[in-house]
């Protein structure tokens, strides 16, 4: 949409939300057509995104082409993928736009290479190890690399492979796009944003501790969990708002919201175990990492309790953990601010094996890593690689 979309309107994003009681009459009114390349909020600035990649690869030589009716000629494609919806789902379609190119360049096997940034690391990843085939067939063992498309090349910028604990905080509290003026999308809308669960961390154990820095059991995929704790559509808040609002055409009732919760948890740390593996007919792509470890990232979450029995979750950014260095040390490590270290670098053995040298740095937070001068060199120098 426009840019305004992201101020206006004062909906909590409910014009996003998935329905939890499956798709309205008519079916689902947004599609996904490209990325936001740049923005110019209220009119006052311009703030580029993927703008400066896609002027990056087009002055040196590539010819974009559009996926959904590709050219013989072209040789750089964007995938627009609909990030509210799963990210096997978003994998068997690239198959499908990757089919759609190799008949029309009429070639028996098409060989790609691809850059990917944050989530669309793991679409990239599921779809090189398991050709888009579904959960169910990839668990059984049924599923193989593609035959028809080579990834020769995986270029992963600002990648949490292993996951985000930045995921339960949005999940829980919203998120703006637009500090101060921005439009909040709320915690029950992006509850039904299945692959935001999909990025919540897998990679280690010990997530949680007390006030005095006293480790807590805590399983984040329980759905029981999240109840108990109060996160996402479970804090008391969000549940008076549903109660007013009176939308379950939408969210459904509470017990409708458990359900889908346990069973996307589930899928979720399935997923996780999906691209841990490593399978048969690898092939022979190389892998190339733009990461940071420079800046202060959520790994850990303290959990206190007030007078009432009532618990409250506090991230590595709150004033309670942030003003205590010993409570600060325990809830963060180096990272991009998104993505820890560790969950940059989760592969399976035969990925980490992959890698084709060692990881770059960049000074920069997770989501303007890929903007930054220095990856942008980095990704051509990757691309002419031998």
């Amino acid at each position: 949409g426009k840019a305004r979309n992201l101020v206006w309107p004062r909906d909590g994003g409910y014009s996003l939300a998935r329905p939890l009681n499956g798709p309205a009459e008519g079916g689902d009114p947004l599609e996904a057509s490209g990325p936001v390349l740049a923005i110019k909020p209220l009119g006052l600035f311009r703030y580029e995104i993927y703008a400066p990649l896609v002027r990056l690869l087009e002055s040196n030589g590539y010819r974009t082409g559009d996926l959904a009716n590709p050219g013989a000629d072209e040789t750089f494609f964007i995938f627009p993928y609909d990030w509210r919806y799963g990210n096997v789902e978003a994998s068997r379609e690239l198959g499908r736009a990757l089919e759609r190119l190799r008949r029309a360049r009429g070639e028996e096997v098409l060989r790609v290479h691809f850059i990917c940034q944050s989530n669309a690391g793991r679409i990239a990843r599921y779809f090189v190890k398991f050709g888009g085939a579904s959960l169910e067939r990839a668990e059984a063992g049924l599923a193989r690399p593609p035959e028809r498309v080579r990834a020769g090349k995986l270029i992963l910028v600002g990648t949490d492979n292993g996951g985000a604990l930045d995921s339960l905080r949005t999940l829980s509290r919203g998120r703006t796009y637009l500090p101060l003026l921005g439009r909040r999308i709320l915690p029950e809308t992006i509850f039904t944003f299945e692959p935001v669960f999909e990025t919540l961390p897998a990679y280690g154990a010990d997530r949680f501790f007390d006030g005095d820095g006293r480790t807590l059991e805590v399983d984040l995929f329980d759905a029981e969990s999240w109840r108990r704790y109060g996160w996402s559509v479970f804090d008391p808040e969000v549940r008076r708002r549903l109660d007013k609002r009176s939308r379950e055409d939408l969210f459904g009732d509470e017990a409708k919201r458990l359900s889908y919760l346990a069973g996307v948890l589930d899928r979720t740390r399935r997923i996780h175990a999906l691209l841990s593996r490593d399978v048969e007919s690898f092939g022979q792509t190389r892998y190339y990492l733009v990461q940071n470890a420079y800046r202060p990232t959520g790994h850990r979450v303290m959990l206190t309790q007030d007078e009432e029995g009532e618990w409250k979750t506090h991230f590595s950014s709150d004033k309670a953990v942030r003003k205590d260095p010993y409570l600060h040390s325990l809830a963060a490590v180096p990272g991009d601010g998104y993505a820890t270290q560790e969950s940059q670098t989760w592969m399976s053995p035969q990925e980490r094996a992959a890698v084709a040298r060692p990881p770059v740095y960049v000074p920069e937070k997770h989501r303007d890593i890929i903007r930054h001068p220095a990856t942008q060199r980095w990704i051509l120098e990757f691309l002419a690689a031998p």
